[in-house]
């Protein structure tokens, strides 16, 4: 499996693109019986409305090259009115008997319980772009959501969340300390959606709650493109994954999401855990390859 850090500052995405369309056809000339059939793309972005921008980009910029008008598509919401373009989100596991050779998705929508296939029961797509970093984002319950339940997680012993209530009320029965825990948690909720989140602003356990979250919904969409044991082409485009390493510089876990992430499963992996290792033993290498050529850190 190859990884890269692509990012794109001053040059266009649609020249990372090309190049990696180049990359699939040579690779197919070369090893057929692993890339034969998934010269295919799936570009990753944050939402359907970013999905449709990208894609009426690409439609215009390769209208000569990609003759079909489904050529380049997205992928819709089942519940979208049925005239609108694209690919319902049910269908994409169809792929293999459409013409599209591009799919613009939002990264929560494919990340688990798909199986994308060619006719030889491989992996449809042979590459993906991560064409913006995944952050959450204001009034996004999704976002809020994972991170209330790592809250939870955290505080379901902390026994400093009732010492208020003990000095005034001794003894506290378990009603009680469920609703304490209730309003503390429903605090934290308000607080966490609206909170406008900046990667350099957040704290270690922000950012450790972020990056798991991060990292398990990425490794995920990674593993719609090696069903059947193939490799995959993976590009992060997005300048924001490592702004230091872009311009030469290092980057750290308070600057970089793919060295925070690295950091955050290193311990587990180094402890040998026998979970950790087998669900993100291969996603952690294949980030940590990525050190000599264009991530640069400490």
């Amino acid at each position: 499996m190859r990884w890269n850090l692509t990012p794109v500052r001053h040059n266009s995405p649609l020249q990372a693109q090309n190049q990696r369309t180049g990359s699939l056809e040579q690779r197919k000339q070369q090893q057929p019986q692993w890339w034969s059939d998934r010269d295919r793309i799936l570009i990753v972005v944050g939402s359907y409305e970013e999905s449709e921008w990208v894609a009426s980009i690409l439609q215009s910029r390769y209208r000569l090259q990609i003759m079909d008008d489904d050529g380049i598509a997205t992928l819709r919401r089942d519940n979208a009115p049925t005239h609108l373009p694209g690919i319902p989100r049910s269908e994409i596991r169809n792929l293999q008997h459409l013409p599209t050779q591009i799919v613009v998705a939002p990264l929560m929508a494919l990340e688990r319980g798909h199986n994308i296939l060619n006719a030889q029961g491989k992996a449809a797509f042979g590459a993906v772009l991560f064409l913006n970093r995944p952050m959450p984002i204001p009034d996004n319950w999704q976002s809020t959501v994972q991170q209330l339940n790592a809250w939870a997680l955290k505080h379901e012993k902390d026994s400093t969340l009732y010492e208020a209530a003990q000095s005034t009320l001794g003894n506290l029965t378990l009603a009680q300390v469920a609703d304490i825990f209730y309003q503390n948690a429903a605090a934290e909720m308000v607080n966490l959606n609206y909170t406008a989140w900046s990667f350099k602003q957040l704290t270690k356990d922000e950012r450790s709650v972020l990056c798991w979250t991060q990292l398990v919904s990425i490794w995920q969409i990674i593993g719609r493109l090696v069903r059947g044991g193939v490799p995959a082409v993976v590009h992060f485009i997005d300048v924001k994954f490592a702004p230091n390493s872009a311009i030469g510089e290092q980057d750290s876990e308070s600057t970089s999401l793919l060295v925070a992430t690295i950091k955050v499963l290193e311990p587990y992996i180094e402890s040998e855990d026998v979970l950790a290792l087998s669900l993100y033993g291969a996603f952690l290498n294949a980030l940590q390859q990525m050190k000599p050529t264009n991530l640069n850190y400490d």
